[in-house]
């Protein structure tokens, strides 16, 4: 956990679908992992997880770091 640096947000075509994934990588910008959304028996993104996402990248958006007193994109 200590090599995280910052929570990033991935949305990208993958087998004819949009895929989600948190991802967390170190200070270099290298991913260490991600955590994908999880899927219905259709196909489509669990709704709650989406949800979730979106909520949590809407207020990564507006996060201000104290250091910089800039606005981040990511968590």
């Amino acid at each position: 956990l200590d090599a995280i640096d910052h929570i990033g947000f991935q949305d990208r075509p993958h087998a004819g679908h949009i895929a989600h994934a948190l991802t967390f990588n170190d200070k270099h910008g290298r991913n260490i992992f991600k955590v994908f959304l999880g899927r219905e028996a259709d196909g489509s993104i669990k709704a709650t997880q989406l949800a979730a996402y979106e909520e949590l990248r809407t207020k990564a958006a507006t996060h201000t770091n104290p250091q910089t007193d800039t606005k981040e994109s990511e968590a």
